[in-house]
């Protein structure tokens, strides 16, 4: 419910019980989320699973995050995320989210990655602004994810072409050959 009510992805964006196979191997990845340009594999445990997490809102995936049943969700979707090529992933309870760069091709070890970490719903509704620009279907789109998750500055807005160009208003002739 929380990705559709409060983040906005829709039903088409949203796959369930997606079929993860390798080396013979199959297994099911709980949620894929996707947008034309990324994915997200969303690993989600019940309510009931105990999610130890560091009071703040990040942490090492090779810390206390690599402990536990949140060890375990971490490592699974991980996996999922591999087998399918898929950039991000989010490990949750349902009201625990650990959300982190999956695959990595900039040399930085997967226990040395930064999550994000919002330990409970009322860690989310604090934090609804960081939760929502990071998961949000508006903002994956945008490109916040990977921002956000890999430390990359925001582009300034785009200037228009006409801006660009110091004569805007000269009228090129047609060539020779038209």
């Amino acid at each position: 419910e929380i990705l559709k009510s409060v983040l906005g992805w829709r039903l088409e964006d949203i796959s369930v019980e997606e079929r993860c196979s390798e080396d013979g191997k199959t297994s099911f990845a709980d949620y894929i989320l996707r947008t034309a340009t990324t994915a997200i594999v969303v690993e989600a445990k019940k309510v009931g699973a105990t999610f130890e997490l560091p009071s703040h809102r990040s942490a090492k995936l090779g810390g206390v995050l690599s402990e536990g049943q949140v060890g375990e969700a971490i490592r699974q979707v991980r996996e999922y995320a591999r087998q399918k090529s898929i950039p991000f992933a989010v490990a949750t309870n349902g009201n625990a989210w650990v959300i982190f760069p999956a695959i990595r091709t900039d040399q930085v070890t997967f226990e040395e990655t930064q999550a994000k970490v919002f330990r409970d719903l009322s860690a989310i509704k604090e934090h609804l602004v960081e939760f929502w620009e990071l998961l949000s279907r508006q903002r994956v789109i945008e490109g916040n994810l990977e921002n956000i998750l890999f430390g990359i500055p925001r582009e300034p807005n785009k200037r228009r072409l006409i801006s660009l160009v110091s004569d805007y208003g000269y009228r090129l002739g047609r060539n020779v050959i038209c």
